[in-house]
This record gives structure tokens, C-alpha cells and sequence, in this order.
């Protein structure tokens, strides 16, 4: 029998098949196609929309850390971080959105200043994420350095620096809010201005350290009241809500002794703060908005007669105070001073200040003639007898008509706790004719 019709027929059949496969194969590629495109596409909305980038996956892939601060040094503004004394607290709070969850660290700085830093969590790292302009969008989390520390503004000791990093003293206990905070946590200068991000990409975020006699803090959230238990030792807390419309770039502190700090200022989230003192609860409520409080706090007891006396006691050195101005085509943009320091600084718990009294033409009864006026704080450390410079805009308030053109000019000894500020020393400088003086003046021509 011949052969031929079976051979014939298995290869008509293994055609067949050939055929299926190749289908079958084209049809796997064309889905491997379409699932590339569709990846490619959910990539590019997930970098165009902070909320998909968010809530896609809960890792986020780790890329580059944030700059480091090379202006830091030991003895100027913050300071350094000291070894071992900065920890990451156990705090996590959701986002709205979704996404890393946000937490908080504690840094401790050669200045001797507690510092409170706010951000995004992956990994036990605390850090800002590649949205909202920050890091070219490139949606990965960014490993925030202890060194990445901001620098401060001359003016400003012993208080919020930025919107990510709060600074107080130790032993303080310090309550701070960021309004329309990014939702990438980073600062301003990795990010979109504030004004320019989608409201859902806003934050409003409150948080705290109230010290270990804290227990709780209430707050009122979608028309109900919230408790959220203090962090045991700390006392910090940390609430997270969509932003709400308020003030672009505003927020506020305040700082007051462990276990006597109320809620305070307008935007201030806080309904009551719970304590354990002498081993009772016990709450404090804002004292600009009283509250029934059913167990209310004992007040902490107020400044002696004594206390009060010397508060308004200024000793004053009379140690020589020099000032040079700077002078650009009749435009007076600064004046330089200098003077030989009596006292060593070498932490921030006291400080060197420059103070231009602005005394009211008419003063109002009761206000001292001499308390009004500006100024900024010199803070860096210096060793007693070292000549201290500084440089301040000029004028750094508007010079009053009744003060005739003078300017005086005060360098303050002011210790951040404890006994009230010491005048080193005063000058009075008057304005050469033919100049104008301030930021915004226009030189002459």
C-alpha cells in the first residue's frame, strides 16, 4: 500500500497547525504592543498628575538625595547636626491622596537648638518626593540628609526657618503649623511656588513637640471632634489635612514650657491639649477662644514683682558701637556695624542683636517711647572680646519725621531665656544730605 495519501494528509495537518501558531503568536504580539502603549501612556499621566503618582503604588522607586547644605557650619545659624542626637519618631500619617505616608524627625544641632523636620516616608527615610516641579517630576522619592539642613535668615532665632524645618530650644515645648505645604514635601526651591500648584497638590499640615507630660491633642475635622494620642516622651503629634484655602504660604508657632502650652493663634488646628501633671489629666484650651475645659489645667504661675521690675530694667554697657555706610549714586543701601563683644556666644541660647529704636512721635500712655523699632539678630557665635561685624539695610525702618533724619542704632546682648537683654551700646547716625535711604529708594540722579 502506497504511502503518499497518509504523508499527504499530516502535512496538510502540520500546515494547519503551523498556521494556528503563527495566529496565535501574532496575536500575543499585537496585546504585548498594545500593553506597552498602555504603559507608556499610564507613565505620562503619572508624572502629569501628582494624585495617579501618588496612588499608583505604595513604593515609589529612590533616587538621588536631596542636596546637602555645604554653608553649614558649626558655629553659625543652626549649626551642625550633632551625631546621634537626630532620630526619625515613629509618627506616620497618611496622606489624602495616598502615597508614602508623612512623618517627621527630630535634629539636634551643635547651636543647641532642637530642630523639627517634616516630610514623606519610604524605607525609614525621610524625604521628598519628584512632583509638583521638585526633582523634574520624575516621580521618585529623595532620601532627605541630615546636612540638607536650611539656612536662616539672620532675623530669625529660635523659630520656624522654612516650611519643612522648625528650630526651637531644648526644653521648649513648641506647637507649628505649614498652610499650603507641597504635597511632595519639598521646599520651595525644589518645587513649584505654592501659587502655581493645583490646590489638590496643597497640604495643610500641623504638628508639634509638647514635651513627656503631654497625652493628647483634639481637633475638629469635618465637623467632628478628633483626638490623636501624643507620642509617649516626646509629646509630638502630626495631622496632615487637604489645604483649605487659606493664605498661600502662611502658618504661625508658638513656644511656652513643657506642660503649660495652650493652643494658640487662628491658625492653629488645636481644640485642647491634654496633660498628666502631678498624676492627673488634666486640658488646656486656646486662649483666644475659650472653651469649656472639664478638667481644666492649673496656670502656670506668673512673673513675680520682682521679675517684672527687671524686665523692664535694661543695664547698658556704654560700649563703643560703630556704623559705616554704604553709599551707591546718592542711594544709602546699607549701613555696617561693629563693636568689640563683652560676652562669648557659643550656642543659640543667647545671641547679639542690632536694634533701631523708632520712637513714637506721640506716644500712647503706657507704651515706652524707646520699645518701638526694628532689628535683626547676629547669629553666630563670637568669643568675649572679639570685634563683631554686621551688615543691615538702611534704613531698616522708615526714619519717623519727628527724629529729624537721625537714626539711632543699639546693639543688644539679649539671652534667649532668663534675665532680660543688656545695652552694649548706642549710637545716632544722621543721613548725608543728598542721599535717600531704604530697599526701595531710587538713587539720585
Amino acid at each position: 500500500m502506497s504511502r503518499l495519501p497518509a504523508l499527504h494528509q499530516q502535512l496538510v495537518r502540520a500546515a494547519h497547525e503551523q498556521e494556528s501558531r503563527e495566529r496565535e503568536i501574532g496575536a500575543l504580539r499585537t496585546s504585548a504592543r498594545r500593553l506597552r502603549l498602555l504603559a507608556l501612556s499610564f507613565a505620562g499621566v503619572v508624572l502629569a498628575s501628582t494624585t495617579i503618582a501618588l496612588a499608583a503604588s505604595g513604593v515609589i522607586p529612590i533616587g538621588s538625595a536631596v542636596p546637602a547644605n555645604h554653608h553649614l557650619r558649626p558655629g553659625v545659624g543652626l549649626g551642625l547636626p550633632e551625631p546621634g542626637g537626630s532620630r526619625l519618631l515613629p509618627l506616620r500619617v497618611s496622606d489624602p491622596e495616598g502615597g508614602p505616608p508623612w512623618g517627621m524627625r527630630i535634629i539636634r544641632t551643635s547651636r543647641e537648638e532642637v530642630c523639627l523636620q517634616v516630610g514623606r516616608v519610604q524605607d525609614g527615610q525621610l524625604g521628598v518626593l519628584g512632583v509638583d516641579g521638585a526633582f523634574k517630576d520624575d516621580g521618585e522619592f529623595h532620601p532627605l540628609p541630615l546636612d540638607s539642613l536650611p539656612a536662616r535668615r539672620p532675623e530669625i532665632v529660635g523659630s520656624s526657618v522654612n516650611t519643612t524645618t522648625s528650630c526651637f530650644l531644648p526644653g521648649q515645648a513648641f506647637i507649628g503649623s505649614h498652610i499650603a505645604m507641597r504635597v511632595s514635601a519639598a521646599e520651595e526651591s525644589l518645587g513649584r511656588r505654592p501659587q502655581t500648584a493645583p490646590r489638590r497638590d496643597l497640604r495643610d499640615v500641623y504638628f508639634g513637640l509638647l514635651g513627656p507630660q503631654a497625652v493628647s491633642v483634639s481637633y475638629r475635622q469635618d465637623g467632628s471632634q478628633r483626638t490623636q494620642a501624643a507620642l509617649p516622651g516626646a509629646g509630638t503629634y502630626l495631622i496632615v489635612r487637604p489645604f483649605n484655602g487659606a493664605e498661600v504660604e502662611f502658618g504661625g508657632s508658638s513656644s511656652g514650657p513643657f506642660g503649660q502650652l495652650a493652643p494658640g493663634g487662628s491658625v492653629d488646628l488645636l481644640t485642647r491639649i491634654t496633660y498628666r501633671l502631678d498624676g492627673r489629666l488634666c486640658e488646656r484650651g486656646p486662649l483666644n477662644r475659650p472653651a469649656h475645659l472639664a478638667h481644666p489645667c492649673p496656670q502656670g504661675a506668673g512673673p513675680s514683682h520682682r521679675e517684672l521690675a527687671q524686665l523692664r530694667e535694661h543695664p547698658d554697657l556704654h560700649r563703643p558701637v560703630h556704623v559705616h555706610l554704604q553709599i551707591h549714586d546718592g542711594l544709602v543701601t546699607a549701613a555696617d556695624v561693629s563693636f568689640r563683644a563683652p560676652y562669648a556666644i557659643e550656642n543659640a541660647r543667647h545671641y547679639y542683636s542690632i536694634f533701631l529704636p523708632q520712637p513714637e512721635c506721640h506716644p500712647r500712655p503706657g507704651i515706652p517711647r524707646t520699645e518701638a523699632g526694628a532689628g535683626i539678630a547676629i547669629d553666630h557665635n563670637a568669643a568675649a572680646g572679639q570685634i563683631v561685624s554686621a551688615r543691615v539695610t538702611y534704613p531698616f525702618a522708615p526714619v519717623r519725621p519727628c527724629m529729624r533724619g537721625k537714626l539711632a542704632v543699639q546693639v543688644d546682648y539679649q539671652p534667649a531665656e532668663g534675665p532680660p537683654r543688656t545695652i552694649v551700646g548706642e549710637t545716632t547716625i544722621r543721613q548725608p544730605p543728598g542721599t535717600r535711604g531704604g530697599p526701595h529708594a531710587k538713587p539720585l540722579r
